[in-house]
Order: C-alpha cells, then structure tokens, then sequence
C-alpha cells in the first residue's frame, strides 16, 4: 500500500509525494559463468519505497507522471526505480453513476522498471544494469 501528501492541488495541477511499502518474497541464485560456484537465498521482508507524483488536468484530457524509488543503503546497490508516464481523455459519467463521478477514462502509458548494482568481486569489477520498458493501453475508473 501507500500513503500520499498532496503538497500543491488545485483545479488543474496534482503535486503529490508519498511512502509506499510492500512485501517481498523472493528467491535469489547467482551461478558463475562456467559453473564453479554458486549461492542461492531466501528473502522475506517489507520493502519501503519512494513516490513523486505530478497530474495535470486539462478539460478533455490529463496527463500523469509518477517515479517510484527503492533507495539502497548498500555500498554498490543502484536501488531500483519505476517511471510511469500517462495520458488520458476524460470522458462523461455512466447514467447511473454515483454524484461526483467522472466516467472511464482510456489512456496510454509508458511505464521504465530498472536498477542496478556495481562493485567489486574476487575476479574483477561487475556493473549490471537492467531497464524493461512496456507500452500499455487502459481504462482508469474515477
């Protein structure tokens, strides 16, 4: 889940800065290139996060953009990073929609997923880095 503080919210603009905070479960195996060595681990834990938030509402339309980050206290760790950026049209309310509400809103998004980790091993220097990229389509219920 996450908790945000909208520091500037007027009619057209959405300034916001939040803490996220999930849990982890994962399975972690590193293996040598040619099959040496090798650890495997476990890890379970919450993992805190960082979000920035910026919306801007125009009449027929808005965009988004939100940057989530995993700060890392580890020497070498990059930590890791989501960048969302989106845009929508706004459309009318259903009939029968509650008081307030403002319809289906379809939009596309450009969303970035990456980290990295750099240091020092045994037999040498390692930089690895990984950056996933998707474009989607949607539909925002608001």
């Amino acid at each position: 889940g996450n908790a945000q503080y909208d520091f500037w919210e007027d009619e057209d603009w959405d300034l916001s800065v939040g803490l996220n905070l999930q849990f982890r479960a994962s399975n972690l195996t590193f293996i040598a290139v040619d099959g040496s060595q090798g650890s495997s681990e476990q890890e379970f834990g919450l993992v805190p996060s960082v979000l920035l938030r910026a919306r801007r509402t125009f009449e027929n339309s808005w965009w988004e953009v939100e940057f989530n980050a995993l700060p890392a206290p580890i020497p070498g760790f990059y930590g890791f990073y989501e960048l969302d950026v989106r845009a929508g049209l706004k459309t009318l309310p259903n009939q029968g929609a509650p008081q307030g509400s403002q319809g289906l809103e379809p939009y596309i998004a450009l969303r970035g997923l990456g980290g990295g980790f750099a240091g020092e091993t045994d037999d040498g220097f390692t930089d690895s880095q990984l950056l996933l990229v998707a474009l989607l389509l949607g539909v925002a219920f608001r």
